[in-house]
């Protein structure tokens, strides 16, 4: 004859519970550090994509319509290091434009960027009616340099002595710390020359 026995179902305890929350926590400590710069990683080759994206727009409208995009009213004849990425050049590779660009053709495009406001646009091309704004993932305004005089030549726009050869076009981000630069500091800066 065989005796039941109850059995008593159990569960685990307060301190097992504890211990592989503990082990949890550690491991996410650890892994937090690499997964923030793998993101940080992502944003600053995505914002180098842009940059070459944007000089082959340039370099398409300059085939296309034998001159280089500019913002004014008449085209500068000296390479203009001061322009911003919401200046009208920007709505001229976007097809916003009509007086330049009278083709209408969408040299450059980009998604929407993030963010309800001006002040907190971040990552993307913003278009409303003619015109056009590109922000970097950071939430700033990219900086343009154009050869303007044809001459083959940009300054360094970080400073260096060298010119830069072979390009009609410089565009960069100064990164997330907002400084501009070419030293081993600031590694977050993107652009289409370094």
């Amino acid at each position: 004859m065989k005796i039941k026995t109850k059995q008593k179902n159990r569960g685990f305890t307060l301190v097992e519970l504890l211990v592989v929350i503990a082990i949890i926590a550690v491991l996410s400590a650890m892994a937090t550090p690499a997964i923030m710069g793998a993101l940080k990683k992502a944003k600053i080759v995505k914002s180098n994509g842009v940059c070459t994206s944007f000089e082959m727009a340039v370099n398409n409208f300059e085939s296309e319509y034998n001159y280089l995009p500019f913002g004014g009213a008449t085209a500068p004849s000296a390479d203009d290091e001061s322009i911003r990425s919401d200046d009208k050049i920007v709505a001229v590779l976007a097809g916003r434009e009509d007086d330049l660009n009278f083709k209408e053709i969408r040299f450059f495009e980009l998604n929407k960027p993030k963010g309800k406001s001006a002040g907190n646009y971040k990552d993307g091309l913003r278009i409303e009616g003619a015109n056009a704004e590109l922000y970097d993932p950071w939430g700033e305004t990219y900086y343009i340099s154009i050869d303007y005089d044809l001459d083959g030549e940009l300054t360094d726009p970080y400073g260096g002595t060298d010119k830069i050869t072979g390009k009609k076009c410089l565009i960069y981000s100064n990164g997330a710390d907002k400084e501009k630069g070419s030293t081993a500091k600031n590694r977050d800066n993107a652009s289409n020359f370094k």
